[in-house]
C-alpha cells in the first residue's frame, strides 16, 4: 500500500508547483497545512482500479482566486463540509475522492482533503496540471459535474444541481465574490469506475517523481539529462529577464522577455504559461507545461512573482496522453504539435 507521509510534502508541493505551470495558486501556505495534517496520520494513495469499480467517488479542491487564499488561508473544514454536503444531498457516502487538479494549490488540499476526511486519495486528477476553467476538465462528459456543493471558509455550504457542464463555470463564478472570492469545491460525484477510464491517471504519483527529482536536481546529484530521463523535465534555454508586459489589470494575460548574451526568449501567459518562444519560434507550448524555475534555487516561479532582473531557466514537460485527446473539445489550444 502506498502512503503519503509528512516527509513526502516537500517533493509533492513542488512536483504540484511545476505542474501549475506559474499558475494554480501559491502551494507554500497549503504544504504548511498539510505538513501539519500528515504529522498525525498518512494517507493512501490508491490506483482506481484498486477501489470498487461501483465505490462513489468525486473531485475536491478549491475554486476562486488564488490571491485572497493567501489572506484567507485555507483550512480543512470547508473541504470537509463541501463532501459531506454533497453526501447528504445525494444520500451516498463517498469511498474516495480524488484532486481537482494536480498542479498548484489544488494538488495538496485534494490530499488535505482525504486525510480529514478518512478516505482513500485516487491517484488521478481532472486537468494533469492548471487550467484556469471548471469546464476544462478532462472528465466533462463523463459524468455530470452537478450537484456540485461549495463551502466558503466562513461556513457557509451552496449547492448547485441539474445546471448543463457549460453553464457550470458561469454559475459557479457568478456567486464566488458572495462566497469571500474562494470556496472549497466537492463536484461531479460518480464511480471509481468512471474516473479510471476517464481522468488523468497517476497524476499524484507524477507530483511526487517530479519533486523528488528537482530537490535531487537543486542539490546536483542529478544533472539535466537524468533529470530529463527521471521526469521528462527538460530544460530549454537560460537568460535573464529583461520586460514583463501584463496586459490587463489582474496581470492574467502578458509576456515575459528575457534575454542572454547571443539571443532572445519571450514567454506568454494568461494564468498559466501558455507558450515559450526563442528567438521568435515556439519552443514549447500549450498543453505541454512550460515552467520558469529560478536560475539559482531551481525553484518554479509562478506567473506573478516574475521581476526585472531574475535569472531565470525556460523549462518544459510533456502534458499527459488524457489532456491531449481531451484538448480540442476542452478548448485548450495545441501550440507545439509533435513537440519533444
Amino acid at each position: 500500500m502506498i502512503q503519503i507521509t509528512a516527509t513526502d510534502v516537500d517533493a509533492l508541493s513542488l512536483g504540484c508547483a511545476i505542474l501549475g505551470s506559474g499558475g494554480g495558486g501559491d502551494v507554500e501556505a497549503a504544504a504548511l497545512l498539510l505538513t501539519r495534517t500528515l504529522s498525525e496520520g498518512a494517507v493512501r494513495l490508491a490506483d482506481p482500479d484498486e477501489i470498487d469499480s461501483v465505490a462513489p467517488c468525486a473531485l475536491v479542491g478549491a475554486v476562486g482566486s488564488p490571491t485572497v487564499m493567501l489572506e484567507r488561508i485555507p483550512g480543512h473544514l470547508e473541504f470537509t463540509r463541501a463532501v459531506r454536503s454533497l453526501e447528504r444531498y445525494r444520500d451516498q457516502e463517498m469511498q474516495a475522492v480524488a484532486p481537482l487538479e494536480i498542479g498548484g494549490v489544488n494538488g495538496l488540499l485534494g490530499v488535505n482533503a482525504a486525510a480529514h476526511l478518512g478516505l482513500p486519495l485516487l491517484d488521478a486528477d481532472a486537468m494533469g496540471r492548471a487550467l484556469p476553467h471548471l469546464d476544462q476538465l478532462v472528465t466533462v462528459g463523463s459524468a455530470a459535474l452537478t450537484p456540485l456543493a461549495l463551502a466558503q471558509p466562513s461556513g457557509g455550504v451552496m449547492l448547485l444541481d441539474d445546471l448543463p457542464d457549460d453553464a457550470v463555470e458561469h454559475a459557479v463564478r457568478a456567486v464566488l465574490p458572495a462566497m469571500g472570492t474562494w470556496a472549497a469545491v466537492c463536484l461531479q460525484p460518480t464511480t471509481a469506475a468512471v474516473i479510471a477510464a476517464t481522468a488523468v491517471r497517476g497524476s499524484v504519483s507524477r507530483a511526487l517523481l517530479i519533486g523528488r527529482a528537482l530537490i535531487a536536481h537543486s542539490s546536483g546529484e542529478y544533472d539535466e539529462a537524468r533529470l530529463r530521463r527521471e521526469c521528462g523535465l527538460d530544460i530549454l534555454w537560460q537568460g535573464v529577464v529583461a520586460e514583463v508586459h501584463r496586459r490587463d489589470r489582474d496581470s492574467a494575460l502578458g509576456t515575459i522577455t528575457l534575454i542572454d548574451q547571443e539571443s532572445t526568449a519571450r514567454v506568454d501567459f494568461a494564468h498559466e504559461y501558455v507558450a515559450a518562444l526563442v528567438e521568435g519560434e515556439v519552443a514549447a507550448g500549450s498543453p505541454d507545461i512550460v515552467v520558469l524555475l529560478d536560475e539559482r534555487s531551481r525553484h518554479p516561479i509562478a506567473v506573478d512573482r516574475v521581476r526585472v532582473g531574475q535569472r531565470l531557466r525556460i523549462a518544459t514537460l510533456p502534458a499527459p496522453p488524457e489532456l491531449i485527446a481531451a484538448a480540442p473539445r476542452l478548448g485548450v489550444t495545441r501550440i507545439v504539435e509533435g513537440h519533444r
